[in-house]
């Protein structure tokens, strides 16, 4: 939610929808308390399940992933002292479907 599959494809994360013969060992709940323990405090938006490729810096294999969203508004930037702070517009953290394993978090705007 809040975020295309071609803005995640310009950040290097590329979705396509799960093959039938890869199943999920592990739960959404699962993957949601994963997510959750990398951002504390966070809440969860949207949980999906997708084949996940990730091109930068070179493509990798499709991995059978929960993309979890948050809320944008835990991920801010700063530049330099008296910089204008900028505030994501989505922010998604990618939890392997098979292992349970942390893989990325990514945000954008």
């Amino acid at each position: 939610r809040g975020v295309s599959a071609e803005r995640l494809s310009q950040y290097g994360i590329v979705m396509l929808n799960p093959f039938p013969w890869d199943l999920p060992k592990v739960t959404a709940g699962q993957a949601q308390q994963t997510a959750l323990k990398q951002e504390p405090g966070g809440t969860v938006l949207q949980t999906v399940l997708a084949e996940v490729v990730l091109t930068n810096p070179s493509a990798s294999k499709p991995r059978l992933c929960w993309v979890v969203s948050m809320p944008r508004s835990l991920i801010a930037s700063y530049g330099p002292p008296g910089s204008r702070k900028l505030a994501a517009t989505w922010y998604i953290t990618l939890i392997d479907a098979h292992s349970g394993e942390f893989i990325q978090g990514s945000a954008g705007n």
